[in-house]
């Protein structure tokens, strides 16, 4: 018998109506009820109870096969390695561009020194050189070996030049 569930508003709870069968459901109901009680059990043969028990077997044995495991240490591997070369490529960008800041303001400070002297103007060819090499790199860590060759060479210039002034400083 099929159960309603309407809202009793009064009490807003569902409340189980059941449905009056009709004369024609409950002598449809009274006959499934008589065959049931005189159907025979039947077994199926014993050659599909052997096909059963092998086939839960073989699903038993597939469960974790060995290559799915080793599937998945490889995948795992291997995102461990994209990450790897990921971090790399982004750790070799940042050193770039900070040597790259870092040697804009050692140019401009440069460029505000006076560059006549002859030990200035040595090192300045080596920062050039330095910089005609630069062009010419081929990967980004020959590049960063460059970058950190020319800043070396322009602190140098300006430690000279720093030290020049403490001296003239001292002789004045």
């Amino acid at each position: 018998m099929p159960i309603n569930r309407r809202k009793n508003e009064n009490h807003k709870k569902d409340v189980a109506i059941e449905e009056i069968p009709t004369a024609l459901e409950q002598q449809k109901l009274e006959i499934l009820s008589q065959s049931i009680q005189h159907v025979e059990l039947m077994s199926p043969p014993v050659e599909v109870w052997r096909q059963l028990e092998t086939s839960i077997a073989n699903r038993q044995n597939r469960r974790s096969p060995l290559f799915l495991w080793f599937g998945g240490m490889a995948a795992s591997l291997f995102l461990c390695f994209l990450t790897f070369i990921t971090y790399q490529n982004v750790s070799i960008q940042r050193e770039l561009e900070d040597l790259r800041l870092s040697n804009q303001l050692l140019e401009y400070e440069l460029n505000n020194i006076q560059q006549d002297r002859e030990v200035t103007s040595e090192m300045l060819r080596q920062i050039l050189f330095t910089e005609q090499q630069m062009q010419y790199a081929s990967d980004k860590k020959e590049l960063l070996k460059l970058l950190k060759h020319r800043q070396v060479a322009m602190k140098a210039i300006l430690e000279i030049e720093q030290m020049e002034k403490e001296n003239e400083v001292i002789f004045l």
